[in-house]
């Protein structure tokens, strides 16, 4: 999937973005879809959407972490086109919860604590996203 966004914008993120293979719901969230989320983090998210979203949009996004599910606003930031026609939504959560900081927080390190397990004490060779699916299979929410 080609990069849809430059470095000047990485350099403007507070938060680092974490690609994982989590459950994301909202009117411009592309459903029926596996892969919808492509990146997120405390402060935004990037997934694959519908056109029926414009730059400056308020949306709704249903994040599920562990047995909780979020529901955040955001603000449309960019929106960058697929060759294959997809579009890509990035938006700027404006509510940030301790609730939902500090649960992405810990939810994280237990994923990072596993993706090093797997890739430095088992030899065994897995994208931080693969882990994340491993991670949600094993609490069966998947």
């Amino acid at each position: 999937m080609p990069i849809w966004y430059n470095s000047s914008m990485e350099e403007r993120r507070n938060y680092k973005r974490y690609t994982i293979a989590y459950p994301v719901e909202g009117t411009p969230v592309e459903h029926n879809r596996e892969e919808s989320l492509l990146d997120v983090s405390k402060s935004g998210i990037a997934f694959l959407g519908s056109k029926d979203v414009l730059k400056d949009d308020i949306i709704d996004v249903r994040l599920f972490l562990k047995s909780k599910m979020f529901r955040l606003k955001a603000v449309v930031v960019y929106i960058n086109p697929l060759k294959n026609g997809e579009i890509v939504i990035g938006a700027r959560f404006l509510e940030h919860s301790k609730a939902f900081k500090d649960a992405f927080d810990r939810e994280i390190d237990e994923i990072k604590t596993l993706y090093r397990d797997l890739n430095l004490h088992k030899k065994r060779t897995a994208s931080f996203k693969n882990v994340s699916r491993e991670y949600l299979e094993a609490l069966n929410l998947s």
